[in-house]
């Protein structure tokens, strides 16, 4: 999967809209990124842009990146693992983080699993240094992805596929969390359950299960 199958994924799922979201990957010591203010949907190679990991621009004439690149860069550098970081404004999720005090995903197995740790950062200005910083720490503290009050989510992986497939899964359990809401119970996992489902696919043991607040 390239930058280019992901972008029209993630519009065809319906986790962006307009111009916004953004999708990076790291290749060596160059990350690739989106550019600002394109639809993703008509994204060309061409218009990609390459960085250094210190956020220049490899060929001065080529866009500008995304406005949120601070916070790709940021969590690539506090986590040398991550290869790709995929930012979305999925509907469901994001409501969820910002109107609930106490948000648990661990509903289902994948929940559990597949999503992994989830923090959470306040409402900060979008595109912001402040921002950037709350979000890496986030994924520095051992979260997979970070819900952002007021704004969207930001997914990280080890490949794009990952990245992204975190991406909707995130929101594919909101859904579900939202749906038992409605329904009046939100009933989630025993704790041996959910430590049971992350040991398999090597997450670390003794993080929350909760979404955690991260400031």
């Amino acid at each position: 999967m390239n930058i280019l199958e992901a972008c029209k994924r993630l519009e065809r799922a319906g986790l962006i809209a307009g111009t916004s979201g953004n999708v990076s990957v790291r290749c060596g010591e160059s990350v690739w990124t989106t550019p600002t203010t394109r639809l993703k949907e008509f994204l060309v190679e061409e218009e990609l842009v390459e960085l250094t990991l210190d956020g220049e621009k490899v060929n001065p004439e080529s866009a500008s990146p995304s406005s949120e690149v601070a916070m790709h860069l940021e969590i690539y550098r506090a986590v040398p693992w991550a290869t790709a970081v995929v930012h979305a404004h999925p509907i469901t999720a994001t409501a969820l983080a910002t109107s609930c005090e106490v948000l648990d995903f661990c509903v289902t197995a994948e929940g559990a699993a597949s999503i992994g740790p989830i923090a959470r950062v306040p409402y900060i200005t979008p595109g912001t240094r402040e921002l950037a910083l709350a979000c890496a720490r986030a994924i520095e503290t051992g979260a997979r992805a970070v819900l952002m009050r007021h704004h969207g989510a930001v997914c990280v992986g080890e490949s794009l596929e990952e990245a992204l497939a975190r991406m909707e899964s995130l929101e594919h359990v909101a859904k579900i969390i939202a749906q038992m809401k409605a329904s009046g119970e939100v009933i989630v996992l025993e704790e041996d359950e959910v430590q049971r489902l992350r040991e398999k696919v090597g997450l670390e043991f003794g993080l929350p299960r909760e979404v955690f607040d991260v400031e």
